[in-house]
Order: C-alpha cells, then sequence, then structure tokens
C-alpha cells in the first residue's frame, strides 16, 4: 500500500512539474519567434526604404534566409518584381548587396550560405561549402573572414545615419583567391543619391592614401 502511495506521489509530481516546464519553454520561445519577427520586418523597411530612394517601384516578393559560415541566420534576400534583389543584413540591417537586374543568385540552391558582397555558396558540410558560381568546394579555415555582423538592438537603429569613419577592408571568400589590401578606407555619406559619386571619391582617396599622390592633387582631397 505503502509503494502504491509513493507511485502515486510520484506521477502527481511529474503531471504537476512537467507542465510548468513546458509553460516556460513556450514563453521563451514566443519571445524568441517575436523577436525574430520584428527583425524579419525591419529589414522589410530597410528594404522598401531603399526602392524609394531609388525610385524604383518594385514589390518585395519571396524571403530566403541566408546563414554565415558559422551556421546562423545573418541575412535575409528579397526578390523582386521579374528581376532584381535586395539582401539586408538581419544583424544590422545594413544592406551589403543589391540589384535591379540580375536575377536572384540564391534562385533554387538548398541551404543557401551568404559570406558577403558577391560571395555565394551552398553548405555540403560542417567544414566545406559548395562555391555556386564555380562549382568549386572549399574548406571553411580557407576563407579569410566569416561574413559575421555584429548584432544590434532594434531600438539602437538608426537606417540612414552615416558617420565618417576609418574602417578596415576586409576581403570575404577564398584565401587562395583573394589578396587583402593594405590600410583602411576613409569614407563618409551624403544624402541625395550621391552613392556612385561618393564610392568612386573613396576609392580615389584610398589610391591617393596607399598608391600614388600624384593621381589626385592634393588640393582636391
Amino acid at each position: 500500500m505503502k509503494k502504491l502511495l509513493m507511485l502515486l506521489s510520484v506521477i502527481l509530481a511529474i503531471v504537476i512539474i512537467v507542465p510548468s516546464v513546458s509553460f516556460a519553454f513556450t514563453i521563451e520561445n514566443h519571445n524568441t519567434v517575436a523577436e525574430f519577427d520584428k527583425r524579419i520586418e525591419k529589414t522589410k523597411e530597410v528594404a522598401n526604404n531603399l526602392l524609394t530612394s531609388l525610385d524604383k517601384n518594385s514589390n518585395l516578393n519571396n524571403l530566403t534566409l541566408l546563414k554565415n559560415l558559422n551556421g546562423d541566420i545573418e541575412a535575409v534576400l528579397f526578390s523582386l518584381d521579374k528581376t532584381g534583389y535586395i539582401i539586408v543584413n538581419i544583424n544590422d540591417f545594413t544592406v551589403p548587396e543589391f540589384s535591379l537586374e540580375r536575377k536572384n543568385p540564391f534562385n533554387n540552391v538548398k541551404n543557401p550560405i551568404y559570406n558577403g558582397p558577391l560571395n555565394y555558396y551552398s553548405k555540403k558540410d560542417l567544414n566545406t561549402a559548395l562555391n555556386i558560381k564555380d562549382s568549386t568546394i572549399i574548406e571553411k579555415h580557407n576563407f579569410a573572414n566569416i561574413y559575421a555582423n555584429k548584432k544590434i538592438n532594434l531600438e539602437e537603429l538608426n537606417l540612414f545615419t552615416y558617420k565618417n569613419s576609418n574602417n578596415d577592408v576586409v576581403p570575404y571568400g577564398n584565401l587562395n583567391t583573394i589578396k587583402k589590401l593594405p590600410g583602411t578606407l576613409k569614407t563618409w555619406y551624403i544624402d541625395g543619391n550621391n552613392c556612385g559619386s561618393i564610392a568612386s571619391a573613396i576609392t580615389m582617396r584610398y589610391y591617393y592614401d596607399y598608391i600614388d599622390k600624384n593621381y589626385v592633387s592634393s588640393s582636391k582631397i
């Protein structure tokens, strides 16, 4: 009789405890999902703001989650009407890459991996990735850097605020095919659809600082 009572007590304790654990897990998981959904919505906002700034009347269609080489979700790719795509980093909401003419580079690609601008791969296993461009297999340790931006809080975000800064020139891709540039880039941003001119100026400033000072007059710097 005592054994039966003990068994019933154990069963009752399990019934009481397990739902509590399950409920706690559900709440925690819900909060995680809720934040993830908010970050997805913010990437949509960034992509739509970019289209608006370019006077491009297009819709965001298919959404593709892109992982980095560490296996973490790093970016979101949106296909546009007919042609074009926009990639937005889900951690800091930068736009590492977009095109209004090219097709989605990850179309029909299983296990897509994004390692920064123009670096498209698919996962083979934990240590190797398939280069989508040339079908070569690259081991993880042969990558110069892993594209993994620092996560910022949604409250910290100011989508179109950029400050003058010196940024390291960080290459992504296969160590066997790239070379790291020396020095740092002097970068800045000006409102008003001046991105092409600014990109040219940044390139010329880098050339002036590290290649040849005769290429650009010091009075133009």
